[in-house]
């Protein structure tokens, strides 16, 4: 499945954390400058980060979750994937 959201660019990674702290504003600034806003987004994580997951959990059709627990149905419910790593 990831491999087939790569080849349609629905895939994007992200080295570095843009988010220095716990506020939605700056989560939706981030969305919009990747150009992934009105988009259902699927934002995976590779560990446990607080600031990610409470900035990212007030925006309607964003889900976040830990690389560990990404499966099928997810990545097919979702439009895009954006992987922080």
């Amino acid at each position: 499945m990831l491999t087939v959201k790569a080849r349609n660019d629905q895939l994007i990674g992200i080295v570095d954390n843009a988010l220095d702290s716990i506020k939605t504003k700056e989560a939706i600034a981030m969305l919009q400058n990747i150009g992934l806003t009105n988009k259902k987004t699927l934002v995976v994580i590779p560990e446990k980060n607080a600031v990610i997951e409470k900035s990212m959990s007030n925006i309607p059709r964003v889900k976040t979750i830990h690389a560990m627990y990404v499966n099928p149905v997810d990545l097919l419910h979702y439009d895009k994937v954006l992987v922080f790593a």
